[in-house]
């Protein structure tokens, strides 16, 4: 599981080298011509779609395109699976996830495929939120690092810093 920044050649690259199948999170602006394709495709598989009404009255539906291809910087060709899920709650508002896998999906697969790998891969990311109660004490905590842990250089470099994540380690 991983999220946007590893749905690329070196991320399908790493999952293939410890022959491990991957789920990333897919976001339009990561590899965009991947993502036109899929949003396009989508359109001419209609079939190819789940949809489920949670205990809360939160409706998913989950699509998904098979067999899309990317290329990446050094010429390394890729084939996967992506997947969409729009989460619609009562109110009206939608939620898109969105997921690249080589991973199986059918209908049969899909919900768990999103939900176990996908979804899972968020919750575990936000847990930093849970662990620290507030926004405001994980503010606190990102502030307590920098007066105790020396910051790398490279977070005074624009183009770097932008690459940079903040992780929260919570022992």
């Amino acid at each position: 599981m991983g999220d946007g920044l590893f749905g690329c050649g070196e991320g399908f690259q790493i999952a293939k080298d410890a022959k491990a199948s991957y789920i990333f999170t897919f976001k339009e602006g990561r590899l965009p011509t991947a993502w036109q394709d899929f949003q396009g495709l989508l359109q001419l598989c209609p079939n190819q779609r789940v949809e489920l009404t949670t205990p809360a009255g939160v409706r998913h539906v989950y699509r998904w395109v098979h067999d899309l291809s990317y290329t990446d910087t050094k010429g390394r060709s890729w084939t996967f699976t992506a997947i969409q899920c729009d989460e619609i709650h009562k109110d009206g508002t939608t939620t898109l996830w969105a997921w690249v896998t080589d991973l199986e999906v059918n209908h049969d697969s899909v919900v768990e495929v999103a939900t176990k790998g996908g979804r899972d891969r968020w919750l575990i990311e936000n847990q930093g939120y849970k662990l620290f109660g507030s926004l405001k004490n994980m503010a606190m905590r990102l502030l307590e690092s920098v007066r105790y842990l020396p910051w790398p250089t490279t977070a005074d470099d624009a183009p770097a810093a932008a690459r940079m994540q903040i992780r929260f380690n919570s022992s």
